[in-house]
């Protein structure tokens, strides 16, 4: 007796194309107070890049307006209305309560804009440090290989040794120089950044 199995027959078929990603955003972003955090390329000279963070407008508020009943009003109704606390009747035409006591949704508060300013103080100094640190080195390289001797085309092994040589004699000297601001600008970021997390804990979450 034997078995016979059915096999489904494999049939090549087309692949079927994915829809390419539209380059035009779903939403329109303004630079000078964006919702979301912007984030550019790389800066030339720095090498890091710049972020714009999102910006909650403080909307205007609109001043609440009170109009007084009229008398024969107020006395019609005063009878089936139960009066309100001293603290919630109007005065001289206007609420008693300040509108400005309750913040708006989705305002930015003072702790979030703390947060913010000092995320961007630390950027800026980062940015500042490393904008520094590539100018000098790039001048500093560029004296140090000056002082050799022109190179021969093709460069002969004895040339393309003296620069190898002439290179890790530079680098060696850039990193004893620079070590003791590379020590305080790590210092100095550690301490903004921590100071950033007591910011986001205490005032922006």
């Amino acid at each position: 007796m034997s078995l016979r199995l059915s096999l489904p027959r494999l049939t090549a078929t087309a692949a079927v194309p994915r829809p390419r990603r539209s380059n035009v955003p779903d939403f329109a972003v303004n630079p000078k107070a964006p919702h979301v955090d912007l984030v550019g390329p790389p800066d030339p000279i720095s090498n890091i890049r710049p972020i714009i963070y999102k910006v909650t407008p403080n909307a205007p508020r609109p001043t609440p307006s009170y109009t007084s009943p009229s008398p024969s009003s107020s006395s019609s109704a005063s009878s089936s209305r139960t009066p309100l606390p001293s603290r919630l009747t109007p005065s001289q035409g206007s609420l008693h309560y300040s509108p400005g006591e309750f913040p708006r949704e989705g305002d930015e508060t003072a702790g979030q804009a703390a947060y913010r300013v000092q995320r961007e103080k630390l950027d800026k100094f980062n940015n500042d440090f490393w904008a520094s640190n590539n100018i000098r080195f790039a001048a500093a390289l560029s004296e140090a290989m000056a002082s050799l001797p022109p190179m021969s085309t093709p460069p002969t092994q004895a040339e393309e040794d003296r620069k190898e040589d002439r290179l890790a004699e530079f680098y060696k000297s850039w990193l004893i120089q620079e070590e003791p601001k590379q020590k305080q600008w790590m210092k100095d970021w550690w301490k903004g950044n921590w100071g950033i997390l007591k910011s986001w804990a205490f005032g922006a979450a």
